[in-house]
């Protein structure tokens, strides 16, 4: 009897310690996530990186695991593919994204990481499945612009000419009021090419305080081939934002282009890259190439190329660029 009693207490004991070990691993976990968030937003990625990977449990994708533990599996999945698509790693933070995505737990969640899981698709042209997710995003709510627009945007990229005009049309079918909604209708109008229209919605939601409407009305600057003013409008739009837009340069500098400034272009370019939010990288770095070739600074020209083909050696427009400048170099040494 005594042997029994002492071997119960002596499994219960075991049991203990197997629970604490498993809080223990638990809360190291957390701690590690925690440690990987303030990475995170302190900028310093590889920092993040590590510490989210140590809070991941083996298999993250097992269903079989402690919902504590797929809950923390899922936010440190998030939390890589946030920092990898940071480092412009897209490729390794698709990844992350969708194995965030297959854990259950956190629904509430999905919505923000399907969003950033579009950008991801987007930056690997992969535009496609990048569409069929924005479709199930936007069936679960129809009257979404940001969604709309996006969706818009990858049928631009497909080259799915009517679909794109049909989707912005149910656009403006949907219902609201206030200043942004009618901010939204005059963007949609701008799309559809109905510039005055646009205009005057623009510039009513200019006066309302959106200051998003100073961009388009560059836009339809711009597009009246007036460059001057539609630069004028994009540095104003550029200067309400709290950190350098990719694509407000890329128009800028095209403006000064359009006028045959390519001195001040260049001068865009080349800034532009240095504070680069990643998100249209690859385009500055390909206009700026381009446009050092314009003014015959081959050289310069020609190692850009090189580290151009290095990151995106997929491009075969900028390989022949190399194989051209190659000569060019060779020919003025």
């Amino acid at each position: 009897m005594w042997r029994k009693q002492r071997g119960i207490q002596c499994l219960l004991v075991l049991l203990g310690l197997l629970l604490l070990t498993g809080c223990s691993k638990d809360s190291a976990a957390k701690k590690q996530y925690e440690a990987g968030l303030v990475s995170l937003n302190s900028g310093e990625l590889k920092e993040a990186i590590v510490s989210f990977k140590e809070a991941l449990f083996e298999k993250p994708d097992d269903k079989d695991l402690s919902k504590s533990k797929q809950i923390i599996n899922k936010k440190a999945s998030y939390g890589l593919g946030v920092a990898y698509f940071r480092k412009q790693k897209y490729e390794k933070a698709e990844v992350y994204f969708e194995q965030a995505r297959s854990i259950r737990y956190l629904e509430e969640w999905d919505g923000d990481i399907e969003n950033y899981q579009v950008d991801t698709l987007c930056a690997l042209e992969e535009y496609k499945r990048a569409y069929d997710l924005v479709l199930t995003l936007r069936d679960a709510n129809k009257e979404d612009f940001s969604l709309l627009f996006r969706e818009v945007f990858l049928l631009d990229a497909l080259k799915e000419d009517k679909k794109r005009d049909e989707t912005l049309n149910e656009g403006l079918l949907i219902k609201g009021h206030g200043n942004e909604y009618e901010f939204n209708l005059a963007k949609i109008q701008y799309m559809l090419g109905d510039l005055d229209k646009a205009k005057e919605g623009m510039e009513e939601a200019s006066k309302k305080g959106i200051e998003e409407a100073q961009f388009y009305l560059g836009r339809i600057e711009e597009d009246d081939l007036n460059y001057k003013g539609a630069i004028s409008l994009y540095k104003e739009y550029q200067a309400s934002l709290s950190k350098q837009s990719d694509f407000v340069n890329l128009r800028i500098a095209s403006c000064y282009e359009k006028q045959g400034d390519y001195e001040s272009a260049l001068d865009v370019y080349n800034s532009a890259i240095k504070t680069s939010d990643g998100t249209n990288l690859k385009e500055l770095s390909y206009n700026q190439i381009i446009l050092l070739e314009k003014n015959a600074q081959y050289k310069k020209a020609f190692k850009k190329c090189a580290a151009y083909l290095k990151k995106y050696g997929t491009d075969e427009t900028m390989k022949k660029e190399y194989e051209f400048l190659e000569t060019r170099v060779q020919y003025k040494e």
